[in-house]
């Protein structure tokens, strides 16, 4: 039940003192802006501003600059991959900040971005974010502590904010840049007030059809909030359905309209749930999305464990609400599906980053849940002093583990080092090497990496890119496995171990972000071996080791993926010959390959199927670096047939297919062939034979 106050004014006043204090502690560092996903945000609105439309077109030395990440081609117009929902919603505190606050060499942040290529580590461009972000976050925590005050005192309700504010990726996460997440939870938190408000004798709730429409709108995970909402809505607020339903359908309208209007389609690829499906990382993704120690929730966001206490002892009460029962399922069903993606780590991120849009719904769950407790009780002081002690020591290790992801940079490199967890994902359980730990372990990652880049034809020579992230000078030596070869020796002194490694210890200095390139021959018959390791240490100006890892690569990289023996399930896809490892960037996720690949499809029995793709760049002879927007393709089946069609870079092709009973061996290729960016551009380190990108491939 509401906690009043003898003075009216006071919760507006705290309200008041929230946002500014909040905000205030948010814009304060500001070092480290990891835009990532996020990097079209600031573009999109100036184009909607300064241009009547949401293309990103009129940046195409941008587009370029950052090789077309996540945008795609539609109608002669480049358009974001990314949900329109944030920046709109942002497009007023933007303008605002855009036209009275920062200021610019030019005329305004359109003029700015326009002439600013690297945008990504551009002050300007990255302020606007934090400022952004940072405002939608001291938005939610308003709201927080007012649902708070609904069911408990003003100290615990302060208690609470600043846990799950500052305790959560929230914080280290949502209030960093424009990601989808930090709109996502103040317009979940909306719609939670209004409900609660409503259950507690005020008016509003008809308003939570808005808000929860451009919750979806802004993030297409929260379809399961709108879902459970409005079926609250229908069963236990039947009178107020009608005028729910009327705030909501304006929104759906503008939506499909827009989508028509610029894609004629009904919704954009991102809505689209073809990225979800029982994978066979999907257990895996279930644990490691609560305990692990790179993406767990319960690691990062300790202070969470007193929530499914709580649930369970009202549950034994017997007191468990309707609204709580939906809000648990809510959550439930939203740890199941974003373990059902295949990068169920949420890519280069820090922490359990896809549980950021669920902090609304886990503070309404242990206010009220925290409340019930309160009110039926029967403990010792000293039992409920230890509990209460305990939450704020459990707190007050979260709010640090959030603010370290905010103050250093090594918590993210994590990420890319020694190497990308997108290639090794095994690393997220690497408790030897915790992600917000990373920070003060200096001496569990060298500063030099090493991870493979290619493969030659002959399977016979691997191509190492070392790289010196630190920013200071490094030595390095690479311990090889017995009987790998480095192939310029002149620039190398080596040393015969009692274990008959190799050492390869390099005459000169790295310099400081900085990359060498390093040609290594192994015997064929390392091709069929698998990943193996290799040691690499790296050294600073006084002979010091400063660092010591194991690295795992693959002795042919291109073909680590392949499933020899052909045992996977009927109708699932396999990658064959011609395919390099997945990459990623931010959520996107892509595969090169060279021309021709095979993909092996197993089917139970003779049939017509249809092989849905998209394809991102492809080798265009009459570009530049090779990397075109369109281009034809060949795809063989089993029996030899062949369909040709055309594809434009993130637009989905469907293309029939005849499989036989069994496995299937297909065969796709560009006309166009292969190419080599090093052979097109000396500057380009990139020496793999690549034809064409797929960042979506599925069967139906």
């Amino acid at each position: 039940m509401l906690e009043k106050s003898e003075n009216k004014y006071v919760d507006p006043l705290i309200a008041i003192a929230i946002l500014i204090f909040g905000y205030w502690f948010l814009i304060q560092n500001d070092e480290f802006i990891f835009v990532s996903d996020a990097q079209w945000a600031t573009h999109i609105y100036a184009s909607i501003v300064y241009d009547g439309n949401t293309s990103l077109t009129e940046f195409e030395p941008s587009l370029e600059a950052q090789n077309y990440f996540a945008v795609f081609p539609y109608d002669g117009e480049t358009y974001s991959y990314f949900p329109l929902g944030t920046p709109v919603v942002a497009t007023p505190v933007l303008f605002v900040l855009d036209r009275f606050v920062l200021d610019y060499e030019r005329a305004n942040i359109y003029e700015h971005l326009k002439s600013t290529h690297y945008f990504m580590a551009d002050e300007t461009n990255n302020r606007l974010h934090l400022l952004t972000a940072s405002f939608f976050v001291a938005l939610s925590a308003v709201v927080l502590y007012l649902i708070g005050r609904y069911y408990l005192s003003i100290p615990l309700s302060l208690v609470l904010v600043t846990a799950f504010i500052f305790g959560t990726t929230v914080y280290s996460t949502a209030s960093r840049a424009l990601w989808q997440h930090g709109p996502s939870v103040l317009f979940l938190a909306l719609t939670l007030w209004l409900i609660v408000r409503t259950e507690n004798g005020k008016k509003g709730i008809a308003f939570a059809g808005l808000t929860v429409a451009i919750a979806y709108i802004i993030r297409p995970s929260n379809s399961l909030a709108v879902l459970f909402v409005s079926l609250y809505i229908l069963i236990f607020h039947t009178k107020y359905l009608f005028r729910y339903l009327a705030t909501s359908v304006p929104i759906a309208l503008l939506f499909f309209a827009y989508n028509y209007s610029v894609l004629d389609a009904p919704f954009h690829p991102y809505y689209i749930a073809s990225r979800l499906g029982i994978t066979p990382t999907f257990v895996e993704a279930l644990a490691g999305n609560i305990i692990s120690p790179a993406r767990g929730l319960f690691i990062f966001s300790p202070f969470l464990i007193a929530l499914p206490a709580l649930i369970i002892y009202a549950a034994w009460q017997r007191k468990l609400k309707p609204l709580e029962i939906i809000l648990i399922i809510i959550v439930v069903l939203h740890w199941v599906s974003i373990s059902m993606f295949g990068h169920w780590w949420g890519g280069f991120s820090y922490g359990p980053r896809f549980f950021t849009d669920m902090v609304p719904i886990m503070f309404v769950l242990m206010a009220s849940t925290l409340s019930t407790y309160l009110e039926s009780n029967q403990r010792t002081k000293l039992v409920n002093g230890t509990l209460a002690s305990g939450f704020l020591v459990l707190s007050v290790c979260s709010i640090t583990i959030h603010h370290w992801g905010v103050i250093y940079q090594e918590g993210r490199h994590w990420n890319s080092q020694p190497a990308s967890v997108d290639l090794f994902p095994e690393r997220i359980w690497h408790w030897d090497d915790i992600q917000f730990l990373r920070p003060f372990n200096p001496n569990v990652e060298p500063a030099v990496s090493l991870s493979a880049l290619t493969t030659e034809e002959d399977q016979t020579t691997m191509t190492l890119q070392v790289s010196n992230s630190s920013q200071d000078i490094r030595f390095w030596e690479v311990w090889l496995v017995d009987g790998v070869q480095i192939v310029e020796k002149d620039q190398f002194k080596f040393t015969e171990l009692d274990n008959k490694d190799l050492v390869a210890r390099f005459h000169h200095a790295l310099s400081p972000s900085t990359s060498y390139l390093l040609d290594v021959q192994f015997p064929s018959s390392m091709v069929t071996s698998g990943n193996f390791l290799m040691k690499i240490r790296s050294y600073d100006e006084e002979n010091e080791l400063v660092g010591e890892r194991y690295v795992p690569l693959a002795v042919n990289p291109a073909e680590q993926t392949v499933s020899y023996g052909l045992e996977f399930p009927v109708g699932q896809l396999q990658y064959g010959q011609g395919w390099y490892p997945v990459e990623q960037a931010g959520d996107f996720q892509y595969r090169w390959s060279k021309s021709p690949s095979k993909i092996y499809v197993k089917a139970e029995a003779d049939q017509q199927v249809q092989l849905d793709m998209v394809f991102g760049e492809m080798y265009d002879t009459e570009v530049e670096n090779g990397k075109g927007r369109s281009g034809k393709f060949v795809l063989t089946d089993a029996n030899g047939g062949q369909t040709e069609f055309d594809a434009e870079i993130g637009l989905p092709v469907s293309v029939p297919v005849e499989l036989q009973e069994g496995v299937n061996e297909l065969s796709l290729s560009l006309v166009s062939g292969n190419f080599s960016p090093n052979a097109l551009n000396e500057a380009d380190s990139d020496r793999r034979v690549l034809s064409f990108i797929l960042s979506s491939l599925a069967i139906r």
